[in-house]
């Protein structure tokens, strides 16, 4: 007895900071990934990390020093310099637009970045939650847009 709204928030995607960048090869394929610090989200650790450019499909097991359970978190050591982190593109459009971060492997994505609305089925649904999705379709549209400009500066 439930709806579910679900929004493609974009990819994730491999992102760094120039100075780390400049202090560290860069990599030029998904195999090079293992000779660099990785900022590792908690739930992905143990898994390998699935990244495709359209034609072929790479799983890499991603070493570094550090794990966080919080994008943010993850996206502020890039910032820093700590590492390559993968993050939602989304994310990283602000830094990206100030040249603070930079995609890493542009060519290569990782999985899309989902969430849904769940509400009950109902015939008629509640003006504050039709209020509520029309907003988040017109937040997550914007959010994209965004993003697809970053991945490609």
């Amino acid at each position: 007895g439930l709806i579910a709204k679900r929004f493609v928030l974009g990819q994730f995607g491999l992102w760094a900071s120039p100075s780390y960048l400049k202090n560290n090869s860069v990599p030029r394929n998904p195999d090079e990934l293992k000779e660099h610090d990785c900022l590792r989200f908690a739930p992905f650790t143990g898994r390998k990390l699935q990244l495709t450019n359209g034609r072929e499909r790479a799983q890499i097991a991603l070493a570094g020093r550090i794990t966080a359970d919080d994008f943010e978190a993850l996206r502020a050591l890039a910032v820093l310099g700590w590492g390559i982190a993968l993050l939602p593109s989304f994310l990283c459009a602000e830094e990206a637009k100030e040249r603070k971060l930079v995609s890493v492997l542009p060519n290569w994505r990782g999985d899309s970045v989902t969430i849904s609305v769940v509400y009950p089925a109902q015939r008629f649904v509640a003006p504050k939650i039709r209020a509520f999705i029309t907003a988040a379709e017109e937040l997550w549209s914007a959010t994209n847009a965004e993003a697809k400009r970053a991945d490609h500066l």
